[in-house]
């Protein structure tokens, strides 16, 4: 079956490239990439079209860093994991070669020192069932901390129907942040995103973020996943919060439509989307280049 991801190419060849437009650059902090059957360049061209200018890219294989095409410049390599059955949960994709849940540690250290894994990201532990503070983790917990490597967590809901298709463990309960608490205890070291931006659990995303001011915001897939209002709604809310120097923009397979989503929302000064689209990415990964933090509330 054709991936979602590689289904979605032509819609992204077809949109407005209103990064582009606006000449605000755009760091895209989630890319998936290489799915079967997936054209990586076309995939690549709808970024920069959209006015990308770093991504983080999400893969389930460290060895494609060495395809013909990666472009090295512009993404940052990521390996993604627990794989239900040993599969992607999005797109099917083999992981880790081996075919394997987790990512083997020693190959992983060892990809890690060739520069070939610079973060962990999409971890979709609610997809495999677990919290991401089980026992399963914890190496891979104390492998970040050690390496200070960013974390990117799928702590939001699963799509509807993941339980009775791809993922027979998934459930909704382990999308809640909360259940990351104990991990900032443990590791408080580890640089870490919310995927989806804890999408629907509001209160819990603010509890954490409020508490452990290190944890970021990503909003990806709110832009197709949730009527506009829904997002624009729950957009607000973090930002009258306070977490508008910790929110970034992302793509989870629509880059234009994600920038578009932000340069639409009239509520956002021309500064905090600036911040959202590219400085609070560059901040969180840094990276050479990036701004200073804006003073006050975002």
């Amino acid at each position: 079956m054709r991936s979602f991801l590689a289904s979605s190419l032509v819609a992204l060849a077809m949109a407005t490239p209103l990064g582009a437009q606006s000449g605000r650059p755009v760091f895209d902090p989630h890319v998936h990439m290489f799915w079967p059957g997936e054209d990586a360049e076309a995939l690549l061209d709808s970024l920069r079209a959209a006015g990308v200018v770093k991504a983080l890219a999400i893969l389930h294989d460290w060895t494609l860093v060495d395809s013909v095409g990666y472009d090295a410049t512009l993404l940052i390599p990521a390996i993604g994991f627990p794989c239900p059955s040993g599969h992607a949960p999005n797109g099917g994709a083999p992981c880790f070669r081996e075919g394997l849940d987790f990512p083997p540690l020693d190959a992983l250290r060892r990809a890690i020192e060739a520069g070939k894994v610079q973060a962990f990201a999409e971890l979709y532990t609610p997809y495999y069932g677990i919290s991401p503070a089980s026992d399963e983790l914890e190496p891979y917990w104390a492998l970040a901390q050690e390496y200070d490597l960013p974390v990117g967590l799928h702590m939001a809901m699963v799509p509807p129907g993941a339980a009775q298709g791809c993922c027979p463990d998934a459930r909704a309960a382990l999308g809640d942040p909360l259940l990351l608490e104990d991990v900032l205890v443990r590791f408080p070291r580890v640089r870490v995103f919310l995927m989806h931006a804890g999408y629907p659990y509001l209160e819990s995303t603010i509890a954490l973020a409020t508490v452990y001011p290190e944890v970021h915001l990503e909003l990806g897939a709110l832009q197709w996943a949730v009527p506009r209002p829904v997002y624009y709604a729950y957009l607000r809310r973090l930002v009258e919060a306070g977490f508008g120097d910790r929110l970034m923009v992302g793509s989870d397979t629509d880059i234009a439509g994600a920038v578009q989503a932000i340069e639409d929302a009239d509520f956002l000064t021309p500064e905090q989307k600036d911040a959202i689209l590219y400085d609070n990415a560059m901040r969180f990964f840094r990276l050479d280049g990036a701004p200073e933090a804006a003073e006050g509330p975002q």
